[in-house]
């Protein structure tokens, strides 16, 4: 199946979607179908062989003789939509639903050939029953026909009976029907109280009594137990534990809300009246993709599109934007002011394969006038208003494309023209010598250049092997950033003093000792209040606490805490009511009830 514009975004997602959807036993056997009814073989593909529609009119004329009257075979392409649109109408007739049908474009451009095999199954169940003259053969299972209920006359209404004092069907229940023991309450005094469960003091009223007797299940008693709506949760308890005492009790803190914020109301608001139809039921893939397109599409690119439209053909449009544009008659228009005499013929027929044949031409000549593929639209976008955001795309296209040629209004930024640069032979071959990628930053940083064309050793200096003296590799920077050069070729302790060990003197300092000393001379780093390495970590016998609830100091020495955050206890043993004392992330250092936190 193809995909408009170049296929990709929310054309290529949608081809995607469809081809999975797609399911080709059921396109066998709608072909086998086709071809035992009509008798017509099958000479091209499924979709090339029902392109044009004649097979489809055939079929509807074998299932019920003269339904489409007239089945043309020209080769023109709005002739062969008329069929498949013939096709269509025969189809409603016939019972199929609506949202079992397809569009023209689907079939005729394979946009979607799976509704169209869908169709085709929908119609073979259909006349099965709407059309109980065709004999066969048959496709899928016959739909169930409609069942009319009878229901009988009204009987006359019998005599007033004197009324009942017992137990009413709604008080009754499920008596006699799950063999519970009836009971008859009617002179009771208590009645009432035992209705609703007050009242009596010294009997089980009959709500309080529930399914007894009925259902014998052990009774749950936890009036007494605190922690009865714990046992029903599945982790800790939502409140914190008491504060333990010091000198006053810390507040408690107040329990955490399980009511959800509320949902933040979307900012999205359009003012344009343009909503794109969804084909079927308007749900699933196709509601999907008109959401899309209503979000995708500008009322500002419209109202700029039109004020162009009527400043180049010199009138206003006489309703909306799209209603407007549907016969293709002001396109037409326009594209013959722009560049006259490219549609030679301006059909003004209300005949929808005639407008649709307008919306065709136009699309021709912006192809003609330079609009690049991706950015036109199908006729169907527009006659339909199926996604008239690439309409709306597709003239902003135009009046970009022709500013070059027209002089009229503009429309959006002209489209840059092409700039050709040429190069000579000798520009192209370069000057031969050392590339850029080779020369590095030589001259860049006016280091000395260097030439061993001639070299015999200037691999073993690239090496570093095979030279008595330095090599390039070995150099380093050498002479380049001046660094003070040494040199303990003679130097019997020279591996000693490489390694920074075994040297004669205790004043004597290594090379290894004595880094980049008398190189680059640094300052030492100065760190107040800063720490570093060690220093920033934490000590080995400090302790780390994750903070379970919310605690606010309410006397000084306290610290306050912050549920989730991570607190360093420095003691929490001293005190013998339970007060720890810790710091906190930013420093701050307090006590704190130690039954507020874990140890971590």
């Amino acid at each position: 199946m193809s995909t408009r514009g170049a296929g990709y975004g929310l054309d290529a997602e949608l081809a995607a979607k469809s081809a999975l959807k797609y399911d080709t036993g059921k396109e066998g056997e709608a072909a086998r179908w086709l071809a035992e009814v009509t008798e017509v073989g099958f000479t091209e593909s499924f979709a090339d062989s029902l392109k044009n529609g004649q097979m489809l009119c055939i079929l509807i004329n074998r299932i019920k003789p003269g339904t489409i009257k007239k089945v043309e075979t020209s080769k023109m392409p709005f002739k062969q939509m008329e069929n498949i649109s013939n096709f269509l109408k025969a189809c409603r007739v016939l019972g199929v639903a609506e949202h079992d049908l397809f569009e023209t474009v689907d079939l005729f451009e394979q946009k979607d050939l799976g509704v169209v095999v869908n169709c085709i199954h929908a119609l073979g169940r259909t006349v099965q029953t709407t059309v109980p003259e065709f004999r066969g053969p048959h496709l899928g299972v016959k739909m169930s026909g409609k069942s009319a209920s009878s229901f009988r006359s009204a009987a006359p209404a019998p005599s007033k009976a004197p009324a009942y004092n017992g137990m009413t069907k709604l008080a009754m229940g499920s008596s006699a029907t799950m063999q519970r023991s009836t009971f008859n309450d009617t002179r009771n005094v208590a009645f009432g109280a035992n209705t609703v469960g007050t009242g009596a003091t010294n009997i089980v009223s009959q709500q309080s009594m529930g399914s007894s007797s009925t259902m014998q299940r052990s009774d749950i008693t936890t009036s007494n137990s605190v922690t009865f709506g714990a046992d029903s949760a599945s982790g800790k308890s939502a409140l914190p534990p008491a504060v333990p005492a010091k000198k006053k009790w810390a507040p408690a803190p107040a329990p955490r809300s399980s009511v959800p914020p509320p949902a933040p109301s979307s900012s999205y608001s359009s003012s344009s009246s343009y909503a794109p139809s969804a084909r079927g039921g308007g749900y699933g893939l196709d509601a999907e993709l008109a959401k899309k397109m209503a979000l995708k599409y500008d009322p500002k690119l419209e109202a700029e599109a039109q004020q162009w439209v009527e400043q180049v053909i010199g009138s206003s449009f006489p309703t909306s934007f799209a209603e407007s544009l549907k016969n293709g008659q002001i396109l037409c228009t326009l594209i013959n002011t722009i560049k006259p005499g490219t549609i030679r013929s301006v059909s003004t027929s209300k005949m929808p394969f005639k407008q649709m044949e307008n919306v065709s031409n136009y699309l021709k000549a912006c192809r003609t006038l330079g609009v690049a593929e991706h950015d036109l639209f199908e006729t169907v976008d527009l006659y339909e208003q199926k996604d008239m955001g690439v309409v709306v795309t597709c003239i902003h296209a135009l009046g970009r494309a022709v500013q070059g040629t027209y002089a009229g209004p503009k429309l959006g930024a002209k489209v840059a023209d092409k700039n050709v640069r040429k190069f000579t032979p000798d520009q192209l071959k370069g000057d031969g010598g050392m590339t850029k990628l080779a020369a590095g930053s030589s001259k860049t940083m006016e280091r000395s250049a260097f030439n061993d064309t001639n070299s015999v050793t200037f691999g073993n200096k690239v090496a570093g092997t095979g030279t008595s003296g330095a090599t390039m590799q070995t150099a380093g920077s050498s002479a380049t950033m001046q660094k003070a050069q040494f040199n303990d070729t003679n130097s019997i302790n020279f591996g000693a003093n490489a390694s920074g060990t075994s040297v004669a003197k205790a004043s004597d300092v290594t090379m290894l000792g004595k880094g980049s000393a008398g190189t680059m001379e640094r300052s030492s780093v100065s760190k107040p209040g800063i720490t570093f390495g060690a220093d920033a970590s934490t000590s080995e016998r400090d302790k780390m606490a994750r903070v379970n609830f919310d605690f606010a100091a309410s006397e000084p020495g306290e610290l306050s805490l912050k549920e989730g955050t991570i607190v360093i206890v420095l003691d929490d043993k001293s005190d013998p009511d339970g007060w720890w004392t810790g710091k906190d992330s930013a420093g701050h250092t307090g006590q704190f009830p130690g039954n507020y936190v874990t140890v971590i």
